[in-house]
């Protein structure tokens, strides 16, 4: 599930994204990469690849010893995240639909995949995917994983609902959406 994401992500990289102007200074690519690398990379597979790690602790406890309720289960989380991963690359192909080119600040009000009900429905769908992630891992370190990712889209995606509000003024329908989870925030 994990090298699924980032290999998505990379190719988003490079095929996907435009980058309007300079995006991150020298600290902010040390941090990115010290929170995914780092502690992606090392902490979370630790813990899932330690001798110790029992896979199904968690659900037995909720459903007892039942092998084909567990197998629904694992299958209903992996089609959750490969469904969260889908509808993030979707709203990422939805806004580069916007621009041209490298150094184009051309914006638009986005409207598809979940964009009219949320500002920022990419981060949306991409904490969905990891929260799916986190019930087959059920480690802790995958739920703080889970958890900081939380803190850090939902810090941006306030952030880009006001940008929204103030550069598109009343043409942004600011009071109609969350700017990141329906209903909460």
């Amino acid at each position: 599930m994990a090298l699924g994401h980032f290999v998505k992500r990379i190719i988003e990289c490079i095929f996907v994204h435009f980058y309007s102007k300079p995006t991150k200074s020298f600290n902010k690519i040390v941090r990115e990469m010290g929170y995914y690398w780092l502690f992606f990379g090392i902490v979370v597979p630790f813990y899932l690849l330690h001798p110790m790690y029992l896979p199904n602790a968690f659900w037995y406890q909720i459903v007892g010893e039942k092998p084909e309720t567990l197998q629904f289960i694992y299958y209903a989380l992996t089609a959750i995240f490969i469904f969260g991963e889908i509808m993030n690359l979707l709203c990422h192909l939805h806004l580069k639909s916007f621009r041209k080119g490298d150094h184009d600040y051309t914006r638009m009000i986005p409207r598809f995949h979940g964009y009219s009900v949320i500002t920022s429905a990419n981060y949306f769908w991409e904490f969905i995917a990891w929260l799916a992630f986190a019930f087959v891992a059920q480690t802790l370190m995958s739920t703080v994983f889970v958890v900081l990712s939380f803190f850090r889209m939902n810090y941006r995606a306030h952030r880009k609902h006001h940008r929204y509000i103030a550069e598109f003024k009343n043409h942004y329908p600011a009071e109609q959406r969350w700017y990141f989870i329906p209903y909460l925030f």
